[in-house]
Formats: C-alpha cells, structure tokens, sequence
C-alpha cells in the first residue's frame, strides 16, 4: 500500500483540518494587508513584496519573559537555528514530545535567539490553548501592531 493509500485509511491527510483553517487565513491575510499601506500593494508584484518594501517597525509580542535559568537542550536549538536561521528553508517547525517535557520551554528560547539574531523581524507569539487564548492574543498583537478597533472589537474599515 502506498503512503497517500495509507493516509487515506487512517483517516486522510487533514483536508477537513484545512478546508475549516481557510476562514481563518482569509481573516489572516486581510489583517495583514490592513497594516500595509495600499499604495506599496499597488505598486507591488506580489503581497511578499508588499510586506518586504513596507515600512513598518518590526513588532515582537511574546507574552513570556525570557527564561534565564533555561539549561540543556543546545542539539534541538542547534537544529531549529540552522533549519530557521541559517537554511531559511522552513516557515514552519513543529516541537513535538510528551506533556511537560520542556517543549512551551524550547520554543520560548529559540523564539528569543531569532529576536536577538534577526531583530528586523517581527515575531508573534500565539497561544492555541483555546479559542479564547487565542483570540486573546490576537485582540493584543492588533493593539500592538496598532490596528484600530470598534467599540464592539470588530476591525474598523
């Protein structure tokens, strides 16, 4: 049996996962184009360039300072630091373990090398506990990133 016959009878390959995902990324995608000023759209080839060329003042919410006493660990940030930092060739890394291995710890410490290594770079750190935490943290990256909001909390356009 081959791997795409296998994933279809274990369940498929997430498609449900991503087809409920696309909402979100629209709204995403719409925030985004919201903070770049439509004139550097328009004079752009591709939404990529957009954000490149536009003069916005890099932006980090990180809801959790650094951990000082963070030990151990150096061949999973070497990884993630030549796989993010020095390949470039990942948008995304998942950390993956057993619960209260470390994993929230990994990932807060690499999170403060990139913004140390790269302070060009705008970095969002965004809890998916739940619903809540999540939108909690998108409310305060808009206020961070000064988008205007109505009195209902509804984006104002």
């Amino acid at each position: 049996m081959g791997v795409r016959a296998a994933r279809r009878a274990v369940g498929g390959t997430g498609n449900a996962q991503r087809r409920a995902s696309r909402p979100r990324a629209r709204a995403y995608a719409k925030e985004v184009l919201s903070v770049i000023p439509p004139a550097d759209v328009a004079k752009a080839r591709t939404a990529e360039e957009a954000m490149r060329d536009a003069s916005v003042t890099p932006t980090c919410y990180i809801p959790f300072l650094k951990n000082r006493h963070f030990v151990g660990r150096r061949d999973e940030l070497a990884v993630l630091r030549q796989r993010q930092l020095v390949e470039q060739d990942c948008r995304e890394i998942s950390i993956t373990g057993l619960g209260w291995t470390g994993k929230t710890q990994v990932a807060l410490q690499f999170t403060y090398v990139v913004k140390e290594a790269q302070p060009e770079w705008s970095i969002f750190w965004v809890p998916a506990l739940s619903m809540e935490s999540f939108e909690q943290a998108c409310v305060e990256i808009a206020w961070a990133l000064q988008i205007p909001q109505t009195a209902d909390g509804e984006e104002d356009t």
